[in-house]
């Protein structure tokens, strides 16, 4: 039986990466990989009304589109996203989860899984899957939100998470607010009631736990969406 063609679109402001993922994209099996590259992410929606598209590649930073992809899922409920990045954040990670059908993928991983399966069915693949399930939207049944009121709500599901990670360590849960608010560690200790270097005793072991390796420009990107 004649296998069904894919037609995927690609999101690169960069036009090497949109060359290197259409051929992560190409595979050897018996279908034929149709990619539509596109460099305006604000086009992405046009696309999808007019063409019977089977996921979409974006490299982006994930959690700067949360209200764009918010407003993607609504439309399309189910259509497979695969977001392309260096390094995500436990912020990418909760996103993924709140928006459903989400595969994250780094570059490196991808690049090492291309020679076994092609990048658009990496997600169903057993050696490199992921839960790509539908997420917490889909439970709220498509509820709508403004802007500022999504991004309240992927905080509060941020910070939930956050308290599973820590749980039992009220303190670390307010020096983890003060400190994604831009508060010293001084400033932050007295909000928390402790020290200033209790402060940075538990910056350090959020830190260890999330993995993250550069506080200037890791942290307030993984604590906060």
């Amino acid at each position: 039986m004649q296998r069904r063609n894919r037609t995927v679109v690609i999101y690169s402001n960069n036009y090497m990466m949109c060359e290197a993922l259409k051929h992560l994209c190409n595979t050897s099996e018996n279908v034929k990989t149709y990619c539509i590259c596109i460099s305006d992410i604000q086009k992405l929606n046009a696309i999808l009304f007019c063409s019977d598209v089977s996921c979409v590649v974006l490299d982006c930073k994930f959690r700067e589109q949360a209200w764009f992809l918010y407003n993607l899922r609504l439309n399309y409920p189910t259509l497979p996203l695969i977001v392309m990045q260096e390094k995500f954040y436990f912020s990418d990670r909760v996103l993924a989860t709140f928006l459903g059908f989400v595969c994250l993928r780094e570059y490196d991983a991808a690049l090492a899984a291309s020679s076994y399966v092609s990048l658009v069915k990496i997600n169903q693949h057993e050696a490199f899957s992921g839960y790509c399930l539908p997420g917490m939207m889909q439970r709220r049944t498509f509820e709508i939100f403004t802007a500022s009121a999504l991004r309240g709500l992927l905080n509060r599901l941020l910070n939930l998470r956050l308290a599973g990670l820590f749980s039992g360590r009220g303190s670390r849960m307010k020096i983890i607010e003060g400190l994604t608010q831009g508060l010293s560690a001084k400033d932050t200790g007295e909000y928390a009631d402790v020290t200033y270097q209790v402060v940075y005793e538990h910056r350090q072991k959020i830190m260890k736990t999330l993995q993250i390796q550069n506080y200037t420009r890791e942290f307030i990107t993984s604590l906060t969406i």
